[in-house]
């Protein structure tokens, strides 16, 4: 249905040491538990699933880190509640539509305060700003003769 909270409960980035020679950067995205808790929308009680999630970024060989925990709160209808708790408690896992789409809210909001701490930290960004494209004598060549 809708994420109706996300929240950060650490930040946390480290430059371990100067930037040189070809950086290798690795993300993981980690579900650590998800729970059923009750919030007050209005006057209503509902249901919801809190998500707890890790995402870490490193950049190696061993130069630095930047690692985000928090939550989400995901609001659905109770059988749908139901269903991700049995799910979650079986296999650690969560239905496919739910995971793709927490997925894609953890990631997309965690690179997004990644790439202002490593602006900070002067680190590479760890998500690509810009497509690269290769310089070949050709391309060269044919831009000149413009």
């Amino acid at each position: 249905m809708s994420i109706v909270g996300f929240n950060f409960t650490k930040i946390y980035s480290e430059k371990k040491a100067p930037i040189a020679g070809q950086v290798t950067i690795n993300h993981k995205t980690i579900l650590t538990d998800a729970q059923i808790d009750e919030v007050t929308l209005g006057i209503v009680k509902q249901k919801i699933i809190r998500v707890l999630f890790t995402f870490n970024i490193e950049y190696q060989p061993n130069l630095a880190t930047i690692e985000f925990q928090g939550e989400v709160l995901w609001l659905e209808s109770a059988e749908a509640i139901t269903e991700l708790e049995q799910s979650w408690k079986k296999d650690k896992k969560l239905t496919e539509p739910t995971m793709g789409q927490l997925m894609y809210n953890i990631i997309s909001k965690c690179n997004i305060q990644a790439l202002f701490l490593s602006r900070e930290l002067n680190l590479p960004p760890p998500i690509p700003i810009m497509p690269q494209q290769a310089t070949t004598p050709e391309t060269t060549n044919k831009s000149k003769k413009k």
